[in-house]
């Protein structure tokens, strides 16, 4: 099924009546008012999806604002438990963003590659 709402409401209103068996993936790009804002709920996301479907692979992509804000942003998400995470963040010119996937296909890193 793919849905196309704000994906807060949608997965919170949704949470307990979504039947998912085995592994799911749910996509994330979530509108951003300030950065600490987003970062709460972002995280509150993750907990309780991660919560709900421990197998799912989440995929959030962030807004990376400061480099302090994004270590942040990973030491809370480091705090939830998350399981496997791969982080990748990408910078053009200014602006830098990135994707915290948790629960990511096995060789996602081997794909990708690992920073050295």
């Amino acid at each position: 099924q793919i849905v196309q709402e704000d994906s807060y409401r949608s997965l919170l209103k949704n949470l307990d009546s979504l039947d998912i068996c085995g592994r799911a993936l749910v996509l994330i790009d979530p509108p951003y008012d300030s950065a600490s804002s987003s970062d709460k709920w972002n995280l509150f996301l993750l907990r309780h999806l991660t919560l709900r479907w421990p197998h799912c692979c989440i995929v959030l992509w962030y807004p990376s604002v400061d480099e302090a804000q994004t270590r942040c942003f990973h030491e809370h998400a480091r705090r939830l438990c998350l399981g496997d995470v791969f982080v990748a963040e990408l910078a053009l010119g200014a602006s830098r963003s990135g994707v915290l996937v948790s629960n990511p296909p096995p060789d996602m890193e081997l794909k990708f590659g690992k920073e050295t």
